[in-house]
């Protein structure tokens, strides 16, 4: 698995522990990660408790990934979001979803 994106299986729950770092250039890597839990049939649960930067492409990334995983009959949640995480959702208007995927 990409490095900083590291899949880790338990039972039907894949986790992620994301890096300090969600930019541009981690885009990428952070949709394959999520794919990959999409591919395996996985709830994913994304831990941002590491999370300094979030910026417009990762959140992006979260909400396409939580929109493929629902439609596959599966899960996004967010473990210990960081403020970083928290204010980045919030400022592109996604603080509802940040609710929802918290609340798992």
């Amino acid at each position: 698995m990409e490095e900083g994106f590291e899949l880790h299986q338990d039972g039907e729950l894949a986790r992620i522990a994301l890096p300090a770092v969600l930019d541009l250039a981690a885009a990428e890597k952070f949709w394959t990660a999520c794919a990959n839990a999409h591919e395996r049939g996985l709830n994913l649960d994304l831990d941002g408790s590491d999370v300094e930067r979030l910026t417009t492409g990762c959140a992006q990334v979260m909400l396409s990934a939580a929109k493929t995983l629902e439609a596959g009959g599966m899960t996004l949640s967010l473990s210990n979001p960081s403020e970083a995480v928290r204010k980045g959702l919030e400022d592109l208007g996604l603080a509802e979803m940040l609710e929802k995927w918290s609340a798992k």
